[in-house]
């Protein structure tokens, strides 16, 4: 209890400001207000968003502003979370880590280009500020249980993972998997061959925003493959196979169900495999 009252103290004297209240903004002034966090700014462009933001989590006006630099220069935040849209990244976390702010959050995709994640990277490490990019896999039950098993003798190891559905953007959501896959395997990618289709898909974010569906191959340094089909031809929905010697782990994603398909197990690993989520168990 001591721990936790300790952890709640220090989380409500961080000064947090959010750039970017739309869908992803809201969800993050929600984590905000839940880790009784203190959000003392916010920043858009579009001022029917800060009106909405205002009164709905009780941001003064005075603390709502159409531009971001004058946000964090009147406001000096301990904290920012950057849920804009990717052309605007790179910009906001180098100025943002050159006005002092020490902790910085910022949407995927990170960066438009190699070169501004490394213009990103430089100002952080300058200014020694802590940029997280919002990968949240590694911080779900259900992952960094998976995570466990197949690092075990009992459950391992793992030799592939397939990811397919509907697309939903290489770059906006697959990004998502190749983090999730360094994290379960604590491997880099060292190999990789990508398909992309010609075929445009609306994307909801404006005319101006282009994502690609179609498949990737990947190996990392270990030897595990992972491989990414989001076709544009296909519905809706997504599944997770990660397969291991005697068995493999099948997640379907809305809602997350776990299935496990093992050979020569005794019905007793069900006991082992608290996953935090409906689980579906065979032999």
């Amino acid at each position: 209890m001591k721990n936790i009252l300790s952890t709640q103290k220090a989380m409500s004297e961080i000064d947090v400001a959010v750039v970017g209240v739309g869908r992803m903004g809201v969800r993050h002034i929600q984590a905000i207000k839940n880790l009784r966090m203190n959000l003392i700014a916010v920043a858009d462009i579009s001022p029917a968003s800060l009106n909405s933001a205002s009164s709905n989590f009780d941001v003064k006006t005075e603390n709502c502003f159409l531009d971001a630099e004058e946000m964090l220069r009147s406001t000096k935040p301990n904290a920012l979370v950057i849920s804009t849209t990717a052309p605007s990244h790179a910009k906001l976390v180098c100025l943002a880590a050159e006005l002092g702010v020490k902790y910085i959050l910022c949407e995927k995709p990170m960066a438009c280009s190699l070169e501004e994640v490394d213009l990103m990277q430089a100002a952080c490490k300058k200014a020694g500020a802590l940029l997280a990019i919002n990968h949240q896999m590694r911080f779900m039950p259900h992952y960094r249980r998976v995570k466990e098993l197949v690092s075990s003798e009992e459950f391992g190891p793992l030799s592939s993972v397939i990811v397919a559905g509907s697309n939903f953007g290489l770059a906006m959501n697959a990004s998502h998997y190749f983090e999730m896959f360094r994290y379960i395997t604590d491997s880099y990618i060292s190999k990789l061959r990508a398909w992309f289709e010609t075929v445009e898909l609306e994307n909801p974010r404006g005319a101006e925003f282009k994502d690609c569906s179609g498949r990737v191959l990947a190996q990392n340094d270990i030897g595990v493959s992972l491989y990414i089909d989001f076709s544009a031809s296909a519905g809706h929905g997504l599944q997770l196979i990660l397969f291991v010697a005697m068995g493999k782990y099948q997640l379907t994603r809305l809602p997350v169900i776990f299935v496990f398909l093992f050979v020569k197990r005794s019905i007793e690993m069900c006991q082992l495999l608290d996953m935090g989520c409906p689980l579906m168990f065979t032999i």
